[in-house]
C-alpha cells in the first residue's frame, strides 16, 4: 500500500500534511506483522515497526518519529521557525494481562536559530507506565514546550469502572501555575488543586502567541493577579449523584464525608476586549455582526464557600466594574438542612449583607445593607 498526496499542506490552509502514506505488511492466522508503516510529512516521516499474535494476544511495536516538521504542518509554526520534532515509541506485552509503553520526544538539536525559535522548541514530550484490563499506571509524563512544562506522577486509574483515581500534577506557564493532587475512589477522597495567575498580562501574552488558541485573543488585554484554591473529600460517585441532583439534596446526609473548601481571590485584575467585526465580507458591518466591547475590572475579589451538602458558609468581598455597570458586594451567610428527607426544609441566615450597584448615568448607586447581627 502507497498512498501519495501532491496536494499536501498546512492544517490551516485546509490541507493535510501528510505527503505519504505507505504500508508493508504480512498477514497469517498466527501472526499479524507490519513490516513498514511510514507517513511522511514533508520532509519528515513517522516509521512504525510491529507484530500481533492472535492466539497469545502479545503485542509488540516499536516506532520512531524522525524531523517531524511542525513548520509544515501550521502557518504559525512556520511564521515562528518552530522547530522539526524527533523522537521514539515502544510498545509491548499481552493484551489479556499487560501492556508496557514509552514515549521520549524533543525538537531537534539547537541549531544557529536558537535565539529565534527557543519559545518554539518542544524540549520534551516523555512518559511510560503500563495498561492492563484492570489497571493503567502512567509512572512518569513531562509535558515541556512552548515554553510550558507540566509533570505527572504515579497517574493510576483502576479499569474498567474507574473505582480509583490518583495523580500528582505540576504546571507552569509564563504568569501562570498550578499544582494537583488526586485521590478519589468511588465513594471516598482527599484532592486538592491550586492554581495561581501571578501576572495575567503575561499569561495572555503568552496565550496570544499559541497557534490556533492565539488568533482568537489578538486582541484581549489584561493585567492583575488571580488565585484560586480548593481542597475537597468524598468519592467521585457521590460528587457525581450531587450533579445529577440524584442524592445530594434530598438526602445530603448519605454522604457526610463530602465536603468542599475553596477560596477565589483577585487584585487589580483587568480585561479588556475591543468591539470587533464579526461581517469580514461586508463594507459596513452592522451592529448585529459586531460583538460588543468588554471591560472587566476587579479592584478586589475575595471568596470562599466551605461545607457539603447538609451545611455550607458563602463569604463573598467584592468590587468590579463590567463596561459601565460597577458593583460592590460584601456578603457573609450559612445554610443548612433542618430536615432530612423528601422535605427540602433549609435554614439560610444571612450575617450580612451590603451590596451596591452604579448604573450608567445613574447619579448615586442602588445600595441594600444588612448589618452584622450582635
Amino acid at each position: 500500500l502507497d498512498i501519495q498526496n501532491p496536494l499536501y499542506g498546512a492544517w490551516d490552509a485546509q490541507r493535510l500534511p501528510v505527503r505519504e502514506l505507505a504500508l508493508a505488511a504480512e498477514l497469517t492466522p498466527d501472526r499479524w506483522r507490519a513490516q513498514d508503516l511510514r507517513v511522511r510529512v514533508g520532509e519528515g516521516r513517522l516509521q512504525i515497526q510491529g507484530e500481533y499474535l492472535p492466539q497469545s494476544q502479545a503485542l509488540k511495536l516499536e516506532g520512531a518519529l524522525h524531523q517531524l516538521p511542525l513548520a509544515q504542518i501550521h502557518s504559525q509554526l512556520a511564521a515562528k521557525k518552530a522547530p522539526a520534532l524527533s523522537g521514539m515509541l515502544q510498545a509491548a506485552g499481552k493484551l489479556q494481562e499487560r501492556v508496557d509503553f514509552a514515549v521520549d520526544m524533543a525538537s531537534a538539536a539547537a541549531t544557529a536559530t536558537t535565539a529565534v525559535n527557543d519559545r518554539w522548541n518542544i524540549r520534551a514530550l516523555k512518559g511510560k507506565g503500563y495498561w492492563s484490563p484492570a489497571e493503567l499506571l502512567v509512572e512518569s509524563a513531562q509535558v515541556n514546550a512552548f515554553q510550558a512544562k507540566v509533570d505527572a506522577r504515579r497517574i493510576r486509574v483502576m479499569l474498567p469502572a474507574l473505582s480509583s483515581v490518583e495523580a500528582v500534577l505540576t504546571a507552569d506557564a509564563p504568569g501562570l501555575s498550578a499544582n494537583a493532587n488526586i485521590a478519589m475512589k468511588e465513594q471516598s477522597g482527599d484532592s486538592a488543586l491550586a492554581l495561581k495567575v501571578a501576572s495575567a498580562e503575561r499569561l495572555v501574552r503568552w496565550l496570544k502567541q499559541l497557534p490556533v488558541l492565539g488568533e482568537h485573543l489578538a486582541a484581549m488585554q489584561a493585567e492583575g493577579a488571580a488565585e484560586v484554591q480548593a481542597k475537597w473529600t468524598g468519592g467521585w460517585k457521590q460528587w457525581q449523584r450531587w450533579q445529577q441532583k440524584v442524592e445530594g439534596m434530598r438526602r445530603p446526609r448519605s454522604a457526610p464525608d463530602l465536603h468542599l473548601d475553596a477560596s477565589l481571590q483577585a487584585n487589580a485584575l483587568k480585561l479588556k476586549r475591543p468591539a470587533s467585526a464579526e461581517g469580514k465580507t461586508a463594507a459596513k458591518p452592522s451592529a448585529a455582526d459586531k460583538t460588543p466591547p468588554l471591560r472587566v475590572a476587579v479592584d478586589h475579589l475575595q471568596a470562599s464557600l466551605r461545607g457539603n451538602f447538609d451545611a455550607a458558609t458563602l463569604l463573598v468581598k467584592c468590587d468590579l466594574a463590567t463596561n459601565d455597570v460597577r458593583a460592590r458586594l460584601d456578603a457573609d451567610a450559612a445554610v443548612r438542612q433542618v430536615a432530612d428527607g423528601d422535605a427540602h426544609a433549609w435554614n439560610v441566615e444571612v450575617k450580612r449583607l451590603l451590596a451596591e450597584t452604579a448604573l450608567p448615568k445613574q447619579n448615586a448607586p442602588f445600595t441594600h445593607h444588612i448589618p452584622l447581627k450582635p
